[in-house]
């Protein structure tokens, strides 16, 4: 895997390169390790939210903690109890910083979109990237998000 930070994909024309974003961080450019999988994580029995680990077996980032960092996943996957889980990580102050998304993801949105409005609590950002932008993370280890702008 590269040590580099990951391109600025631009905009797909496959898909729309939106973002949602559920934490106003006006200006601010940061540089995150950067989590990449292929396949979407339940966060529901996936993810302790407890550790911040993903506890998943099957799942490609076992082991690794989403703390702080960058996840690049093509979408979240099983139940709608995962935004409820996603809610535990961000008031525990074990969410990951930002989200990129291959695919729309309401479950994860919503539960981002609960710890700001109904907690007043920072959530992560949620990216949409589409499938191209998506693609383009993969054997990166980190890469630099633009929060103002929602680019990566």
């Amino acid at each position: 895997a590269s040590t580099s930070s990951c391109p600025n994909p631009g905009p797909d024309p496959t898909g729309p390169s939106s973002s949602s974003s559920t934490s106003s961080l006006a200006g601010d450019v940061k540089s995150l390790p950067l989590l990449w999988a292929n396949e979407g994580l339940s966060f529901w029995g996936g993810v302790d939210p407890e550790t911040g680990a993903v506890i998943d077996s099957r799942h490609p980032l076992l082991g690794k903690h989403l703390t702080g960092k960058a996840l690049a996943i093509p979408s979240g996957r099983g139940s709608c109890t995962g935004s409820s889980v996603l809610l535990q990580l961000i008031l525990n102050g074990l969410a990951p910083e930002v989200i990129l998304l291959r695919d729309v993801d309401e479950i994860l949105s919503l539960g981002a979109l609960v710890a700001k409005e109904l907690f007043d609590h920072p959530a992560p950002t949620l990216i949409h990237l589409g499938p191209r932008g998506f693609a383009q993370l993969e054997g990166f280890e980190s890469c630099l998000v633009d929060f103002q702008s929602g680019l990566v």
